[in-house]
Formats: C-alpha cells, sequence, structure tokens
C-alpha cells in the first residue's frame, strides 16, 4: 500500500485538479483509499479463501475460456469467478436481496396460481393450458431476475475493473522506479 506523500503524488498526477484540495480532503481520501485497500485484499467469504488457497491464476487477464480450479477439483470459468468476487464487495446487496425476495414471492404467487386454477378445471385441454401458462410466469420471472441481477451487476464490474487498472498501473509505477 502507498504512503500517504506517495498517494497524494500519484493523485496529483491523475488528476491535476486534485491540486486543490485542502489538507483534510487530502487525509479523508487516504483513509478512504487505506479502507479500500483493506476491503479488497480481506477475503469476505468462504469460497474466496478456497480460491486463494487452490492456486487460482494471478496476472493477466486472458480469454473467457479461463479456468479457476476450485477445492474439490471444480472448475469456475473467470467471468463466474469475478462474479463471485464482484458481488462479494458490492455495494448494491441489500438491493440484490430485495430482487431476489421479490422474485421468489413472484414465483411462489405464480404456482399457487396455477394450482388453484387447474383444480378448479375439468377440462384436460384447459388445465394443461393453465399449467403451461403458469410454467411460462415462472420461467418469465427466473429470466427477469437474472436480467436485473446482470443490471445490477453493471456499475459494480466497471468500478471493479477501475480498481484493477489503477492497481497494476501503481504496481508498474513502483517496479519502474525501483
Amino acid at each position: 500500500m502507498k504512503t500517504y506523500e506517495e498517494f497524494v503524488e500519484s493523485r496529483e498526477q491523475m488528476d491535476p485538479s486534485a491540486r486543490k484540495m485542502t489538507d483534510h480532503q487530502w487525509k479523508q481520501a487516504y483513509v478512504a483509499y487505506c479502507s479500500s485497500r483493506e476491503r479488497v485484499r480481506k477475503p469476505s467469504s468462504p469460497n474466496s479463501k478456497r480460491t486463494k488457497a487452490s492456486g487460482a491464476q494471478k496476472g493477466s487477464r486472458r480469454q473467457h475460456s479461463k479456468s479457476i480450479h476450485l477445492s474439490g477439483g471444480a472448475l469456475l470459468p473467470e467471468t463466474a469467478h469475478l462474479k463471485q468476487r464482484v458481488r462479494e464487495q458490492s455495494a448494491y446487496r441489500d438491493l440484490r436481496l430485495i430482487i431476489d425476495v421479490l422474485a421468489w414471492v413472484a414465483i411462489a404467487v405464480l404456482i399457487i396460481n396455477a394450482l388453484l386454477k387447474m383444480s378448479l378445471m375439468v377440462n384436460v385441454y384447459a388445465t394443461v393450458s393453465v399449467l403451461i401458462e403458469g410454467a411460462l410466469g415462472v420461467l418469465i420471472a427466473f429470466s427477469l431476475k437474472q436480467l436485473i441481477q446482470v443490471l445490477i451487476d453493471i456499475p459494480d464490474i466497471a468500478l471493479y475493473r477501475i480498481g484493477e487498472s489503477q492497481s497494476a498501473q501503481s504496481n508498474d509505477e513502483k517496479q519502474n522506479t525501483e
């Protein structure tokens, strides 16, 4: 992690308008920088510990076909690993939970509705029609849930990649100065 002076110098190089910041603002920015670095370094779930312990490949990113080995011999594609890491550090964890709960409630309502309609039907064709309608409703609910999750992930992935590129640049700068 950078010292306070290195942090100020690198920020002034990236953003010349940062020179106008007060000493108090610089200290707040440095505290935020340190806490974000610590949060990124700390594994927040058992899965991230397993990934690190199993020799996850580090270094430059390759195509999406790259896989990461987890304990137990399972393979996790790089995109799934990225999604898992981003969701662990997400700023929208509460919103994601709300979407999950609402989706499951909608699915339960659709299933109960289809079962009630099926119990009232006498005709086989009407019963099959209601069954297909209920299955289609559940499929749409799952699809919407996944689509909303992807939309929530877009800003988190963008922030994650910006942070990764900044840390790679700072590592390159450190290596060049040594």
